[in-house]
Parts: C-alpha cells; sequence; structure tokens
C-alpha cells in the first residue's frame, strides 16, 4: 500500500513537472511569435518619406559594403565575369554605395524635418476644458486634472461654478455666469484655428442650465462629452461600443400650440408631475426601453439619441407646435448633446424644466434657449 502510494506520487510529480516544462515551452513559443510579429509589424510599418528613403539606402549601403561575390559565365569561345573587386564591377560598386548613403543622408534630413514639423504642430495643439460645477456635494476631482492625465499637450481649464448661486435661489446670477462660457473659450483659444483646438465639456448642474449651457457651445472645433462616473468616481469619456440603444417615440395625433416633450433616458420621468404641471397640455414621448443610470457610456448611441431628439422637434415643428415644455431625465453629457442640438431659428420655443419631487408644481421653474428663467404657476 505504502508502495503504491509512492508510485502514485512519483508519478503525480513527474506529471506536474512535465506540465510545468509544457508551460513554459509554451510561453516560449509565445514568447517568440509576439516577438517575430513585432518585428515584422516594425519592417511593414508605414513610414514617411524620410523613413522610406532611410530604409532603402540603408539597405543599399549594407549590401555594397558586404558585397564580395564573383560570377563567371561562358558560351562557346565567349567568356564573361563580373565581379566587385576589380574593373567596372568595382566602379559600379562604389556608385551604388554612394547612392545607399546620399539616400541615407537625404532620409535622414527629411525625417529630421518631419519630427521637427510634428513638434510644432503637437506645441499649436490646444486642450480646452469646460467644467460646469452646481449641484452640491460634487467631488473635487477636476476635468483639468483628469484631462492632464490622459493627454500629452497643452491642455487649459474653463472652469464655472455657480453652486454659490444657487444655494442662494439666484438662478439669473447662475445663468449671467455661465453665459460667459463661449468668449472664456475664445481666450483660451487664442490665436489658434479652430482644427488645432478640442474641447472637452463635463458638468454637474440642474438640467435646465445644462440643456442652456449646451446650446452655448460653439460647433466650430471639436468637442468631447466627458460624465462623471458615479460608480467610479471619475470623469470619464463615451468610449463604449454602440448597442443600438435607441429611443422608443410616442407622438399622438392633433397637437395644439404647446406640448410636453418628455424624455426617459436614465430615469422613467414622473408623468404624475408632469400631468399635475402642464395638466391636459399634449404629451410627446421619447423613451428607452429600460433607462438606468450610469450606463450610457458610447458616443455613438448619445450623437443618435440626440439625431432623434432633433428630429422629433423637426416633427412637432412641422406639426404646427410653437412651445415644446421639455422634461429630461438624463445624463449630464446628453443633456448638454441636446442643448447643443436644439437650433432656435427654425425650431419650436423650447422651455427645460426642473424637477424638485416635494415642489409644488414638480417642475417649478424652466429656462428657454435666451437664458430666461421661467416660474410655474402654483
Amino acid at each position: 500500500m505504502l508502495r503504491s502510494q509512492r508510485w502514485a506520487s512519483t508519478r503525480a510529480k513527474r506529471s506536474v513537472r512535465r506540465e510545468h516544462f509544457l508551460g513554459r515551452t509554451m510561453s516560449w513559443k509565445a514568447w517568440f511569435q509576439d516577438g517575430a510579429t513585432r518585428a515584422l509589424n516594425w519592417m511593414t510599418r508605414r513610414r514617411s518619406a524620410g523613413g522610406r528613403l532611410l530604409y532603402v539606402g540603408g539597405v543599399i549601403t549594407v549590401c555594397t559594403l558586404s558585397a564580395d561575390w564573383l560570377v563567371s559565365a561562358s558560351v562557346g569561345e565567349a567568356s564573361f565575369v563580373l565581379s566587385t573587386g576589380e574593373g567596372q564591377p568595382a566602379i559600379l560598386t562604389k556608385i551604388a554605395l554612394f547612392i545607399g548613403l546620399g539616400l541615407v543622408l537625404v532620409g535622414a534630413v527629411l525625417l529630421v524635418s518631419h519630427q521637427v514639423a510634428e513638434a510644432r504642430r503637437s506645441a499649436r495643439k490646444l486642450i480646452v476644458s469646460v467644467e460646469l460645477r452646481g449641484l452640491p456635494g460634487a467631488s473635487d476631482a477636476t476635468l483639468h486634472d483628469a484631462i492632464s492625465r490622459d493627454y500629452r499637450v497643452q491642455c487649459s481649464q474653463v472652469f464655472l461654478d455657480v453652486r454659490d448661486f444657487l444655494r442662494g435661489g439666484a438662478i439669473e446670477g447662475a445663468i449671467r455666469r455661465l453665459g460667459t462660457m463661449p468668449e472664456l473659450i475664445l481666450q483660451q483659444r487664442g490665436t489658434r484655428d479652430a482644427a488645432d483646438v478640442t474641447t472637452v465639456v463635463g458638468g454637474l448642474l440642474p438640467v435646465p442650465l445644462l440643456f442652456y449651457a449646451g446650446s452655448l457651445l460653439d460647433d466650430e472645433g471639436f468637442i468631447v462629452h466627458v460624465d462623471w462616473d458615479r460608480s467610479k468616481g471619475r470623469w470619464r469619456e463615451l468610449e463604449g461600443a454602440d448597442d443600438g440603444t435607441r429611443f422608443r417615440e410616442s407622438l399622438p395625433e392633433g397637437l395644439g400650440k404647446e406640448v410636453v416633450l418628455a424624455v426617459s433616458a436614465s430615469y422613467v420621468v414622473n408623468f404624475a408631475a408632469i400631468t399635475s404641471t402642464f395638466g391636459s397640455t399634449p404629451l410627446v414621448t421619447l423613451a428607452l426601453q429600460n433607462p438606468s443610470p450610469n450606463t450610457l457610456w458610447s458616443d455613438e448611441v448619445h450623437s443618435a439619441l440626440a439625431n432623434q431628439f432633433l428630429q422629433m422637434l423637426a416633427k412637432l415643428g412641422g406639426s404646427g407646435v410653437e412651445v415644446v415644455h421639455l422634461v429630461l431625465a438624463a445624463p449630464s453629457s446628453l443633456v448638454l448633446r441636446f442643448g447643443r442640438s436644439y437650433d432656435a431659428r427654425n425650431m419650436p420655443a423650447i422651455q427645460c424644466y426642473q424637477y424638485e419631487r416635494d415642489a409644488v408644481p414638480p417642475y417649478p421653474w424652466a429656462v428657454d434657449a435666451k437664458g430666461q428663467v421661467l416660474k410655474t404657476a402654483a
């Protein structure tokens, strides 16, 4: 019994050693394949003009310096000899060597010039972080600090904090402060071309102020939307894939001059609160199938949802609607994008409402596209 146990133990140890050896063999094999793949990718990578000349010139130079060969052939009484050691072939070798060195020199000059030009272009690049703060208890982690870690170009900051205004109930003061945003962005941009400036915007504000701030953002240049990830406690880009999430629309017939447009993206809007505030005003809805907070992290999805919002406003305008009472339950980045997409010249007038559960009525005030505060009658 003990002998059989020892035999079983020895066999198990051998099996472990064999598996360990095979594991090391596989790891070496994977390491070799990875190295070969990296080398092949480096050799076949797309090069600049200077890089191509440098590569070709280097190959010619190495071939001519290492050449030491002789080729002879005869046909009947005629014979032919070609070698690198004497006569005309030596001259050709020297010519090839000079050509290779010349290509190396020209390629190096072009490559350095390209790198200098890239450095100058990078020096012109600018990222402007636009952070909007208006909710109490928000984190002290600034958007500018998060961007500075992720990007290796010059970063400047526009920080608009309206919490003091909102604590005192001075909504108009907060709106005036937000109204300075376009001018502050232009100041940060300076004389740079719009193509050299990227604006990264994120905000923690009441929904009406977010919508108004979005309407102030100039589409000139490249704008990146970010949002606050509540589960991770940090600013986060919308880097997720498009999973096909879209709004379901409800557009009744027989609309009047005014309608309520209720959008459910992060929560289901409070329909009882809508009824108690707006009475019998016709209700139009845009709703995700299962709206939940902290789930929409795809820029493509946000763009598609904003386009649906835009198309709905166009339909309402075509139906003779003149005023849209907008009720939004959506992530801050999506609210900003809705504001950006709104065109006051070609769409019905819009009033974006603030939801306060214990207020009477539950939607006590709104902000229109001109930045005017509208109080709701109790």
